[in-house]
């Protein structure tokens, strides 16, 4: 009797839960919805970087092998999501928006399941301070592989929040072969679980190495030595560039998004509180203190090797981006507590001090975003004439800002598949140009698309073989008005003197 009584009133229960979950649901789905409205204005392509990156996952769907077929330098799974997604549905403004827009919206989700673990209001801080950022916001729109390795960072502090050691590390190792910049969080991530419990840190640390081993293996086993090339040495032989270094870099970013990292800062100062107890081995694993630990552990890391580099851009902080989100919802969790204990008008005070300090930082980033993606590239002049000067069978070749997008756009290859023509290859010596050049040579494009004074034209080398070999058909202007030309092929009998 006591069992039917009873059973009413478990379900009683079960409802109410259901109920909050769902109520605390609704903020969360609400930020995902006004972060997607944000993003309406990028429902276009633009010249850029992404436009190699979409040649190539075209190409390897259709059976192309990166590192062997064409150079390419990032680590493999860079390129696996828009493979799979092009080889279904093939390539277009929709599939190639869907992919960075839906790993921002995947990060967002993950990183709200991970801060659920500080309290009821750290989800709502760590997602607002993740999508209302200025540079998340401009990076969520481009393919740069960036946005992947940032989902799955968010995935492997998920899995550690959830004790799921050996996922989190095939996250992290993921992470890594998607963006090598990535990696210091995994690191990272190894050595705060260690200071908790040495069983876990080990099994994390070896799900971290044996998924690096096995990701790298693919590349490897697709390009043989000229993986290695291509993906690590390519990038140590750079030429360092003003303007790119690692300090501007991040001076920028905290001018730009204060209000993601003045709380990602304030959350590590809580989360790091406790380092001298864990190094005792005083310190309990509270409820969520690993991931909160890892990611104050994870920014320095990801900034050290940031600073190492010879050239970093703005997008590369996505990464750290994550963790400074969470720890920025540890202190909100924080805060709120803080002021609930306070009484009165005083609670009122503070409260919307907070609030209206919250939007004033905000506010600038998001204002500015619609005019970022306001600017279009009128593309039909130039795919029709691309269309009219090459044949179906002809090829196109030219600075990989934009001749990789006018391929697929127009429906034509590029020559020798090279979309990655950026004049670094050529100064860092990993491509010469005399190689590249003779390659053209046996099988010519028809149509050149370039820059005026970036990119590959700028090498002397490449500009003197265009302009003996091709004259201009027409000029045009992209979304920055910066000019470009289409340069149709002079036949044997045609060409321009020396």
């Amino acid at each position: 009797m006591r069992g039917r009584q009873g059973q009413p009133q478990g379900n009683g229960r079960r409802a109410e839960g259901h109920a909050s979950r769902l109520l605390h649901a609704m903020p969360a789905a609400a930020i995902v919805l006004l972060f997607l409205a944000l993003k309406v204005p990028a429902l276009h392509l633009l010249p850029g970087d992404e436009g190699i990156y979409f040649y190539m996952a075209s190409r390897v769907s259709e059976g192309a092998l990166p590192y062997r077929d064409f150079f390419f330098s990032h680590p493999p799974l860079h390129l696996a999501p828009a493979v799979l997604l092009f080889h279904i549905a093939g390539f277009s403004m929709w599939t190639a928006r869907l992919l960075p827009i839906g790993f921002a919206v995947l990060t967002l989700v993950c990183l709200g399941w991970t801060a659920r673990r500080f309290g009821t209001w750290a989800p709502l801080g760590a997602m607002i301070a993740f999508a209302f950022s200025h540079d998340v916001l401009r990076a969520s729109s481009h393919f740069t592989g960036a946005n992947l390795a940032a989902l799955l960072t968010a995935v492997g502090l998920a899995c550690l929040g959830g004790r799921r050691e050996r996922w989190a590390g095939v996250a992290f190792a993921a992470a890594g072969a998607t963006a090598v910049y990535a990696l210091p969080t995994g690191l990272a991530a190894v050595l705060g679980l260690l200071l908790y419990d040495r069983r876990r840190g080990m099994r994390l640390g070896l799900a971290l190495v044996v998924g690096l081993v096995l990701f790298n293996l693919v590349g490897v086993l697709a390009g043989g030595s000229d993986y290695l090339s291509q993906v690590y040495l390519y990038h140590l032989h750079k030429p360092p560039r003003t303007g790119s270094s690692g300090p501007r870099v991040l001076l920028g970013m905290l001018a730009a998004q204060p209000v993601l990292v003045l709380g990602g800062l304030v959350g590590g100062w809580l989360a790091l509180r406790h380092l001298p107890g864990l190094l005792r081995r005083r310190a309990a694993d509270g409820k969520g203190s690993v991931p909160a630990t890892c990611a104050a552990l994870a920014v320095p890391a990801q900034v050290a090797m940031l600073l190492l580099q010879a050239r970093i851009y703005p997008y590369y902080l996505l990464v750290p981006y994550v963790s400074l989100a969470l720890l920025a919802g540890l202190a909100t969790s924080t805060a709120i507590r803080r002021l609930l204990s306070c009484q009165g008008r005083k609670r009122l005070a503070i409260g919307a001090f907070g609030v209206l300090a919250i939007a004033a930082g905000l506010a600038p980033g998001i204002s500015a975003y619609p005019r970022h993606e306001g600017h279009r590239w009128e593309s039909e002049a130039t795919i029709n004439l691309i269309s009219e000067l090459a044949g179906a069978d002809e090829t196109l070749f030219g600075s990989s800002a934009i001749a990789p997008l006018c391929a697929l756009l127009s429906d034509r290859r590029l020559a020798l598949d090279e979309a990655d023509t950026n004049a670094l290859r050529f100064a860092s010596g990993t491509t010469a140009m005399a190689s590249l050049l003779a390659r053209l040579d046996q099988a010519p494009p028809e149509v050149l698309v370039l820059y005026i004074q970036t990119g590959i034209m700028t090498h002397e080398a490449f500009a003197g073989w265009a302009k003996r070999h091709y004259l201009p058909a027409a000029t045009f202007v992209d979304h920055r008005q910066q000019r470009y030309l289409v340069w149709r092929r002079l036949h044997q009998s045609q060409d321009a003197a020396p």
